[in-house]
């Protein structure tokens, strides 16, 4: 597999959108989602899946409406190399959305910048000082758009009802290893980002992918309000069957005529220049899923608490299931596309993303 390749899986492996990978008439890759809706089929012949005419070289992308697996559903297919990559969006989990759902198409976008930014990395001819700070600008609007993608899709899944995907987990890890990671960017901008648990393990069973966007959105929020020497806390406890994670931070807080719509995805209006303004109304979905609750607090001036309740046992309307993503908890991917509305371009440097 080549590096392009795994950079490929690596970015389909968070999607929570089928996704599936065909070279040679067989399928090489899935993602977890295509697994749960299509079964185990890695290294079976592609046909069995989607029809021969699919299967056909042909210039460019494009897109098929048909049945698959019983259920109406639309295919985007593209080549790179050899490899063709398939995404599938269901016609019936769109139904009442306004306006087309755009993301597969963004999506193949996206695949495309990443293979331009790979081989920019491992040319043969080194890059003069104008093409680093170019390419890194390029790396920087791919992860913003990535990003967006990401909550958008787990916003829109959440709001169609889906059922999350709970795995028994260490609460204590997952949000240690993310602050950690956090940690690298901000002290070299003077602003201490600390992790307090007078615990050393709390076993959960929750959707991990998701835990790990609340608790990132969280703290790029907290980040994008606050000013170098600023301070974020991010601190866990658990009692009475439940577990709680707050992110404390000492920024410029929120008027309070604000506060009521913090989380309803109208800030997006309020404040343009922090993005769409997705991620806390995800961070709030999340909770809720999780059959939990989000309390928000600001003092204009004097900073922001948001404490996320959480029950630690399983609730019996969810479905169990193994765990669903296969990137690590830690990985500098994923905190490089969440911290992406509050890093610049420089932190996107050749160095960095070797």
């Amino acid at each position: 597999m080549s590096k392009y390749e795994q950079a490929l899986f690596e970015l389909f492996s968070i999607t929570r959108e089928p996704v599936f990978c065909v070279r040679n008439g067989k399928i090489d890759f899935m993602n977890a989602a295509a697994k749960a809706a299509f079964g185990e089929r890695e290294g079976r012949p592609a046909r069995e899946l989607i029809l021969d005419e699919l299967l056909e070289e042909r210039e460019g992308a494009f897109a098929a409406s048909f049945r698959i697996v019983g259920r109406s559903a639309t295919l985007s297919s593209s080549r790179v190399g050899g490899l063709q990559i398939v995404l599938v969006n269901w016609d019936d989990e769109v139904e009442g959305v306004e306006g087309p759902d755009v993301s597969p198409y963004v999506r193949s976008v996206l695949a495309s910048m990443r293979l331009l930014i790979q081989r920019k990395r491992d040319s043969a001819t080194p890059l003069d000082e104008a093409e680093r700070r170019d390419n890194a600008i390029l790396e920087h609007c791919y992860y913003q758009l990535l990003r967006i993608l990401q909550n958008q899709s787990s916003v829109q899944a959440l709001e169609r009802g889906e059922k999350i995907h709970p795995a028994r987990l260490d609460l204590v890890e997952l949000v240690k290893d993310l602050v950690s990671t956090v940690s690298y960017f901000t002290v070299r901008r003077n602003i201490e980002v600390s992790f307090e648990c007078e615990e050393e393990h709390i076993d959960a069973t929750l959707d991990r992918q998701l835990i790990e966007q609340l608790v990132m959105n969280l703290i790029t929020n907290s980040l994008m309000h606050i000013k170098r020497g600023g301070k974020i806390r991010v601190c866990l406890s658990s009692g009475d069957g439940r577990a709680v994670i707050s992110v404390d931070d000492d920024g410029e807080g929120i008027a309070p005529e604000l506060l009521p719509r913090l989380f309803s995805g109208a800030m997006m209006q309020l404040d343009p220049k922090n993005g769409p303004g997705l991620g806390l109304r995800l961070s709030r979905l999340v909770a809720e899923a999780h059959g939990g609750s989000l309390i928000a607090e600001s003092q204009l001036g004097k900073g922001t608490c948001v404490r996320v309740r959480l029950p630690l046992d399983r609730n019996p309307n969810l479905v169990f299931r193994s765990a669903e993503v296969s990137y690590r908890t830690d990985g500098m991917e994923y905190v490089l596309a969440q911290l992406s509305p509050w890093l610049d371009s420089r932190d996107y440097s050749l160095k960095l993303m070797d």
